[in-house]
């Protein structure tokens, strides 16, 4: 069942008038070792068209290249910020950009067109070798391990995980980091502290269900129908969202190919306690954990509960609407051929 939730988490980005945003995947596997996974996996689902947005602030956010020069990313990226330029598979795409669309005004995504007439031929054929995305058509995921791939730029995990004991007899909850104070029993949380330089990764996750998020892009209040993924380490490459993967991929396996099926924009806490007590969803999915010692946790065992969600837009909800903007990827081929046939007839002098 999906619920509405006007609550303030995480926007995944960081901004200066907001709430922070998510950045790199962090990935940690069933033995709480924390993985970097920078280059495709074996079962590919799309690994180069997740390309890196740069704003006039610097390279700080995501996006997915769906063809003709169109990338999808989150709205808050787009409106915070000039769009400078975009890294495609190692390449600058610095055309300028020539068109911005809601897909569905009041929902957090953007489409970010720029120029592809002006490509050269090298730009034109990396883009043209890309694997076309699909766009899912049902809401997606069953719950099963692994069904879920999340892509994006941002901070990578720390070395190892951490572990911290949690004094509740306090106000707010002590949390003590294992690794400085004498242990004190079993650890009641186990995290990954946010590091590093940003760059791509993946990981992979599976459905715990849908939610409606709310929370405002400047001073646009947004409406968010998305797929919640919960961070437990239970994958063998289980991934949740970080500061930096703001308009990021979730792909899903649908048994026969990947789908692009939601837009990573949000993060927040689950507070596995306060679920059982029949707590309000604000406290339920805390922006952070009573007495968290920082933002920078991506917690994912909490007194035996997962401890971190991701929220990304369900893209089968608008897909239509998308589609209705974007050409097909047959014909955004055939219009990229068209380039790399006018640079050969211009070298050979057709």
């Amino acid at each position: 069942m999906t619920t509405k939730a006007p609550l303030g988490w995480a926007i995944l980005l960081g901004l200066a008038a907001g709430p922070p945003a998510v950045h790199a995947v962090v990935v940690v596997d069933e033995t709480d070792v924390v993985e970097i996974n920078t280059s495709a996996p074996s079962n590919d689902p799309g690994f180069e068209s997740v390309v890196r947005v740069y704003r006039a602030a610097g390279p700080d956010a995501s996006g997915v290249y769906l063809g003709q020069g169109w990338v999808l990313t989150a709205d808050h990226v787009g409106k915070s910020d000039s769009l400078v330029e975009f890294d495609i598979s190692g390449t600058l795409f610095s055309s300028a950009v020539i068109q911005t669309v809601e897909p569905s005004p009041g929902v957090d995504l953007e489409l970010v067109r720029f120029d592809v007439a002006s490509l050269g031929p090298a730009e034109a054929a990396l883009l043209a070798s890309l694997s076309p995305v699909s766009l899912s058509s049902s809401t997606a995921g069953t719950g099963a391990a692994g069904e879920f791939m999340m892509i994006g730029y941002g901070r990578s995990g720390g070395v190892t995980a951490k572990a911290y004991d949690i004094d509740t007899t306090q106000n707010p909850d002590v949390w003590s980091d294992r690794s400085v104070n004498p242990p004190d029993g079993a650890a009641e949380a186990s995290a990954v502290l946010w590091g590093g330089a940003k760059q791509r990764q993946w990981g992979t996750n599976s459905s715990a269900g849908t939610l409606a998020i709310s929370y405002t892009v400047e001073s646009q209040s947004t409406l968010n129908p998305a797929i919640l993924t919960l961070f437990d380490g239970g994958d063998p490459d289980e991934g949740q969202g970080a500061p930096g993967d703001s308009g990021g991929a979730l792909f899903f396996d649908n048994g026969v190919d990947w789908e692009l099926a939601g837009i990573m924009v949000a993060i927040s806490q689950f507070d596995g306690n306060a679920y059982l007590a029949g707590a309000p969803l604000e406290e339920v999915l805390p922006a952070l954990l009573d007495g968290q010692p920082s933002a920078s946790l991506a917690v994912y065992d909490y007194f035996g509960f997962p401890g971190s969600v991701t929220y990304s837009i369900d893209l089968s909800l608008f897909r239509d609407d998308i589609l209705a903007i974007i050409p097909e990827p047959a014909s955004g081929f055939l219009v990229l051929s068209g380039i790399l046939m006018f640079w050969a007839r211009r070298r050979r002098g057709w």
